[in-house]
């Protein structure tokens, strides 16, 4: 009997130690790419808001102020990424679905990137694909706002190559999917 008790310890050790080792590596999903960390502050100067951009990209970035742009010098494609504070229900901050009149704009959904919630829609019309998401960053404060990130991708009608840039394949790629997943605010002190 004493025999069978610490087979059946032992393999109740080795399956949770087998569990233990598969989830560890259902965890990990590690992005390997060398970055450049950006950050810009809100007009007021009182919020910084910092992100990561894959530097083999090949983006160029012009940061002014509350927003930086990067654009690519070969597809001209542009990431625009902006800190706003306005009134939580601000058509500037949350939109519903029926907000977007357009039969471009398609694809509206609420989003959430970590503890951030907000939106995101398309807008596609004959020459390019744009793509929105705003991401509320706090809470409300003593005036009702709330800061808030807009972040734009669009694809230019100038690219040459209609291969080289894909809005929505860009959007789901792991290289936009970490810059949003590195976004954090912070206040300046």
């Amino acid at each position: 009997m004493k025999k069978y008790k610490l087979v059946l310890i032992l393999l109740l050790i080795v399956g949770v130690f087998s569990l233990t080792g598969c989830k560890k590596k259902e965890e990990k999903h590690e992005y390997n790419k060398e970055v450049e960390i950006h950050s810009i502050e809100s007009i007021n100067s009182v919020k910084r808001l910092s992100f990561e951009l894959a530097k083999d990209l090949g983006y160029n970035p012009v940061i002014s102020g509350d927003t930086a742009r990067f654009r690519h010098p070969s597809n001209y494609s542009m990431i625009e990424v902006q800190l706003v504070r306005n009134y939580r229900y601000s058509s500037i901050i949350t939109k519903k679905e029926e907000d977007f009149y357009s039969d471009y704009y398609h694809d509206y959904k609420q989003v959430k990137v970590g503890n951030y919630e907000g939106w995101s829609i398309y807008k596609t019309t004959e020459l390019l694909t744009d793509y929105q998401m705003n991401l509320i960053l706090t809470s409300e404060d003593q005036e009702n706002k709330v800061y808030a990130l807009i972040i734009k991708v669009t694809q230019s009608p100038l690219q040459k190559d209609p291969n080289s840039f894909n809005t929505t394949d860009f959007v789901n790629s792991d290289d936009f999917q970490h810059l949003l997943n590195t976004i954090s605010v912070v206040d300046i002190e």
